[in-house]
């Protein structure tokens, strides 16, 4: 083989070695974008439980209690839909008058946890229906107000043990990379040396 034609070769998997290793990077920032994003709502689920029981402590009060059913009714509907979208994929709100779609979480350990969150949701939206419909004062109000404000916390270290889990597969997958790109920079030198041989 003449000279020319093994620098070529050499040249094509050069070639061939960045072209995979751009790749691997472009894919990895995608990934991270969704990942924070993921990141994002599963974050701001916590901050809805508290915002809820905000809004059932108002009514409980009679603090605009119009007001507050309205902000509820909101809140719940946000965090059902995220919710569901970190479930599933799919679309759910982002910010006023924006929606995301994203793919459904996958991290491991973390849809077992998102699947316990949605069994404790469903008991909670509950209380958070009886607190806005029953009348302050009766029965059916004072047992709805006790479970919302005993099971909140709970709710919430639910939600915050999922934004850890998302939180260590998306450092994973970067650690994952780093040793992706050793690989490609070893295997570059490897191939500059096999050039300059």
């Amino acid at each position: 083989m003449s000279l020319q034609n093994r620098l070529g070769l050499l040249l094509l998997a050069f070639l061939l070695l960045m072209t995979v290793s751009v790749a691997a990077t472009a894919r990895v920032v995608t990934d991270q974008r969704e990942d924070a994003l993921v990141i994002n709502l599963a974050g701001r689920q916590r901050m809805l439980i508290q915002q809820m029981t905000r809004d059932a402590l108002q009514i409980e009060l009679g603090r605009d209690p119009a007001s507050a059913r309205a902000e509820l009714a909101e809140s719940q509907a946000i965090f059902d839909q995220t919710l569901a979208a970190l479930l599933a994929g799919g679309d759910t709100y982002y910010r006023p008058g924006e929606s995301v779609t994203i793919r459904p979480v996958s991290a491991d350990g973390a849809r077992a946890d998102l699947m316990a969150l949605r069994d404790s949701w469903m008991s909670f939206q509950l209380h958070l229906v009886t607190l806005q419909d029953a009348a302050p004062g009766s029965a059916a109000f004072e047992t709805a107000r006790r479970a919302v404000h005993t099971s909140a916390p709970a709710l919430m270290q639910q939600a915050d043990a999922i934004v850890r889990l998302v939180e260590a597969d998306s450092e994973q997958k970067v650690t994952r990379v780093s040793w992706v790109q050793a690989a490609f920079f070893i295997s570059a030198v490897v191939l500059l040396a096999a050039g300059v041989y």
